[in-house]
C-alpha cells in the first residue's frame, strides 16, 4: 500500500542571471512559474489587500523563502531602482487559523541597497568585507538573515560546483537507456559524505515508500525557495544545492532525485509542461519506482503521489491547460554543440540542452498529470 499525504539563498555570483533557453537564445519551453509557485507556497502573503497595492501598477523582480532556527519568512522585490518601498514581506507565524504573514518592522540597509535582490553581482567588495570565514576557492554568496524584526543580507561562502573530470565520455541517449540509479555531473549518490544525511533521515525506515516521503519532507523544509528571474540558465548539482540550501524547482527536484538513488530508491526528474493566460510555463518533479510502481514527489510543493494537482490546482491560481510531462535524463555538461552556459565543464548544466528528452523537448500527456 502507497501511503497518501496531501524551502540562506545563494547564487554563483558570476552566474546572477540564469535564462532557461534554447541556444538561439529564445526560450521555447516557456519559464518557471515562480509566480505561480509563490500564490501556491504562500496565500497568506498574496491575499493580503496590502500586498496586492504594493505589487499592482510595476513588474515584480524576485522573490525568496527565509528559513532561520525555526522561523519562515517571505521576501518579495519589484525590479527596478533598489529602495525600501520596493520590498515586500514578512515572517510567516502559524496561528490556529492557519499561516499570518506578519510583516517586517523594517529590512535592513544592505537589502535596501541591493539592486535586484537576487541578482548581486554588484555587491562581491561588499561580500569580502562582510565574510569572516572565507576559504579558499569558494564563493561569495548571499543569504537573508531574521535580525530584530528585521529582515537583512548577510553573506557566507560556498564551495563551487565541481567540474567534471576532462574527455569523460557523454552518455547516449536512447530507447531502454534507464537513468533512475545512475551517478552523474547532478547526482553523486556514490559519495558517501553526500549520501551521509540521507541515509541518516532514513535510518531505521524499511519502507521505501516512508523514504521518500522522509526525504521529500526534509528537502521541501529545508531548500528555501529561491527565484532569481523567470527566465533562467542553469541547473545546479545536487552537492551545491544542498550546501546552499536554496534553489527553484530543478533544485529541489535534482536534490531530491539524489537523495533517493543514494538510499537505493530509483528516481527521475521530470520537466512538466503547461499553458496559462500569460503563456508556456514549466515546472520540475520528480518520479520514484518501487516493485514496478512509478510514484509522483514535488519538493518544491510538499505533494506525495499527487500528480493530479498540477491539472485540479486546489489553489486556484491560475488555470492551467495542455499538461504534458518530459523525461529529463542522463545529464552531461559537454552534450550541447552550443550552450547558453557561461561555460561547458563548469558544473553547471544547460536544462534545454544538457539531457536526453523523452519522448522529445515538447513531452507528452501522460496520466495522472494531464487533462483527462
Amino acid at each position: 500500500m502507497i501511503p497518501t499525504r496531501t524551502a540562506v539563498h545563494a547564487i554563483v555570483l558570476a552566474v546572477a542571471l540564469r535564462g532557461f533557453a534554447s541556444s538561439t537564445g529564445t526560450p521555447p519551453d516557456g519559464s518557471f512559474d515562480v509566480w505561480d509557485d509563490l500564490a501556491v507556497l504562500h496565500p497568506e502573503l498574496v491575499r493580503r489587500d496590502d500586498y496586492k497595492a504594493w505589487s499592482s501598477g510595476s513588474p515584480l523582480g524576485s522573490w525568496r523563502q527565509v528559513i532561520q532556527d525555526g522561523r519562515r519568512g517571505v521576501l518579495v522585490q519589484k525590479a527596478g531602482a533598489p529602495t525600501a518601498a520596493a520590498v515586500f514581506g514578512g515572517e510567516i507565524i502559524q496561528t490556529a487559523d492557519g499561516p499570518r504573514l506578519e510583516p517586517f518592522v523594517r529590512t535592513g540597509p544592505q537589502v535596501e541597497a541591493s539592486f535586484e535582490l537576487f541578482g548581486l553581482a554588484n555587491r562581491a567588495s561588499r561580500a569580502k568585507e562582510d565574510v569572516t570565514d572565507a576559504k579558499a576557492g569558494g564563493n561569495f554568496v548571499p543569504t537573508l538573515i531574521f535580525r530584530d524584526g528585521t529582515i537583512d543580507l548577510s553573506w557566507k561562502v560556498v564551495s563551487p560546483p565541481t567540474p567534471s573530470p576532462p574527455n569523460q565520455p557523454t552518455p547516449r541517449c536512447g530507447p531502454g537507456e534507464d537513468d533512475a540509479m545512475s551517478a552523474n555531473e547532478l547526482h553523486h549518490k556514490d559519495d558517501p559524505v553526500f549520501c551521509a544525511e540521507a541515509c541518516n533521515i532514513t535510518k531505521n525506515v524499511t519502507d521505501p515508500h516512508e523514504k521518500a516521503r522522509l526525504l521529500l519532507t526534509h528537502v521541501f523544509l529545508t531548500v528555501e525557495y529561491e527565484s532569481l528571474s523567470e527566465y533562467r540558465r542553469s541547473t545546479f548539482p545536487d552537492r551545491y544545492v544542498k550546501e546552499k540550501a536554496s534553489g527553484e524547482c530543478d533544485e529541489k527536484a535534482v536534490l531530491l532525485v539524489s537523495y533517493l538513488r543514494c538510499v537505493g530508491i530509483r528516481a527521475r526528474m521530470k520537466f512538466l509542461k503547461w499553458e496559462i493566460r500569460k503563456g508556456p510555463k514549466q515546472h520540475a518533479c520528480v518520479e520514484y519506482t518501487v516493485n514496478g510502481v512509478t510514484c509522483h514527489l514535488d519538493p518544491t510543493l510538499d505533494l506525495f503521489q499527487s500528480p493530479e494537482n498540477y491539472r485540479l490546482n486546489p489553489n486556484n491560481t491560475d488555470r492551467r491547460t495542455k499538461i504534458v510531462v518530459v523525461d529529463v535524463d542522463w545529464p552531461s555538461d559537454s552534450r550541447a554543440s552550443v550552450s547558453p552556459d557561461v561555460s561547458d565543464n563548469d558544473g553547471l548544466l544547460d536544462p534545454w540542452n544538457d539531457f536526453c528528452y523523452t519522448p522529445d523537448r515538447a513531452g507528452e500527456p501522460r496520466r495522472g498529470y494531464s487533462d483527462p
